[in-house]
Formats: C-alpha cells, structure tokens, sequence
C-alpha cells in the first residue's frame, strides 16, 4: 500500500514518473515469476526493499523535500562513518 500511495502521489503526476511505472509494468511480470520460483531470491527481495519502503512511506507522510534532506543527511552520516572505520583498519595494518 505504501509503494502504491507513493506511485499514485509522485511517479503518476509527471512524464518521466509515468515513463517509469510503465516500464516498471512491462518488465516486472516475467521478473516476479523468477523471483517467486525460488525462496531465498523472494527473501532477500523482501529485505531490499525495506529502504525503499521506508522511504516512500516517509515521502508520503511527511513530504518529499523533509525525505530527501533526511536521506542525504543518513548518507553523509555513513559515508563519514565508513571513512573513519576505513581509515582506522588502515592504521591497525601499520601499527
């Protein structure tokens, strides 16, 4: 329902969004009959689209301007935080 909410309120009011879910709707058939013949794909499908969920469901309820600045924000967090854990293996291997 969420994925649907934010299909209906941000892809379908604009060409390039259209253009998407159109796409979205040509190929997906033959890519969801794979996924549902074996078990762990649909799992690991299932759990990768937890951000995406998540996400939409923050563009629907709390704006698409609010999302994206908390989106990259969290990416900026974990880019520093990858840099810092990178930088601090880097230094074990010397020490």
């Amino acid at each position: 329902m969420v994925l649907r909410d934010f299909r209906d309120r941000f892809m379908l009011t604009n060409a390039v969004g259209k253009g998407l879910v159109d796409l979205y709707y040509t190929c997906s058939p033959k890519v969801a009959g794979f996924i549902a013949g074996h078990d762990t794909l649909r799992g690991v499908v299932r759990l990768s689209l937890l951000p995406f969920v998540g996400v939409s469901w923050m563009a629907v309820h709390i704006g698409p301007w609010a999302t994206l600045s908390l989106v990259i924000l969290l990416l900026g967090l974990m880019g520093t935080a990858a840099v810092v854990v990178f930088r601090r293996m880097r230094l074990r291997r010397w020490a």
